[in-house]
């Protein structure tokens, strides 16, 4: 790999510094916009509840755009269906997975169609709490696509602060795991810390989707209080041809 050309780097350094709208406003362009926005950054003053004013920056403020749209659809419809998007390597579970960008719209679009009869509606919000695997780029992506918000948890955190994220979030749904891997220590189940933070949290989602590794199984899966096998959804959901296309 050749060294980084520091002439280029300042060059776009000094760009963005000092042109900043124009700077971003490219990049902007590189990109697929539901419909197009008019200004780049806008700037307010906002005033809270305490009567504290503070300055507020939204960026491309009358733009829409389709995170979903760009991270897949875009490539399958320019021919690239077939190329790889995905390459996933674990070398705690000694695993390798590779997805074309067809094959994750695939799963995208039974997963959102899972999520929307499980409850998941635009605007709301979804915490996903799991290890670095596929499931969880779908996850994201399947919330996305359903105009809802994921907010991403670190797997494995404590019971305490998954609650504490649970009621700054409300979500709708948590996606999670029923284990990570912790290197030469092995699984960490994730069922203690998950049902122990829905006890702790004041507000209550409504669903708990799990994704079952063999490593160590979420088993029972308590249907009685919320709790859903993703597999088992998604199977039934691709049998019944149940998915979310174009919104």
């Amino acid at each position: 790999m050749s060294p980084p050309n520091n002439a280029v780097q300042d060059e776009v350094q000094h760009k963005s510094l000092n042109d900043r709208d124009a700077f971003w406003d490219h990049h902007a362009k590189q990109l697929v916009w539901s419909k197009p926005y008019t200004k780049v950054l806008s700037q307010q003053t906002k005033t809270l509840k305490d009567g504290t004013k503070h300055p507020h920056w939204s960026w491309f403020p009358d733009g829409e755009i389709s995170t979903t749209y760009n991270c897949i659809n875009r490539h399958v419809e320019a021919g690239n269906g077939n190329n790889i998007a995905m390459i996933w390597e674990s070398p705690v579970s000694n695993s390798k997975e590779k997805y074309t960008y067809k094959q994750v719209r695939e799963e995208v679009e039974v997963l959102a169609g899972v999520m929307r009869e499980e409850g998941v509606q635009k605007g709301d919000v979804v915490i996903i709490y799991m290890p670095m695997i596929p499931a969880a780029v779908f996850a994201m992506l399947a919330t996305l696509h359903l105009g809802a918000m994921h907010a991403v948890v670190f797997g494995g955190f404590a019971a305490a602060s998954l609650a504490q994220r649970i009621e700054a979030a409300e979500p709708r749904l948590i996606m999670t795991a029923s284990c990570g891997i912790e290197g030469s220590k092995g699984p960490l189940p994730y069922r203690q810390f998950v049902e122990e933070a829905v006890k702790k949290s004041k507000y209550k989602p409504s669903k708990v989707v799990i994704w079952q590794r063999e490593q160590s199984r979420w088993d029972p899966v308590e249907k009685g209080e919320g709790q859903r096998n993703w597999q088992r959804l998604v199977k039934s959901a691709r049998n019944r041809g149940v998915r979310v296309k174009d919104l």
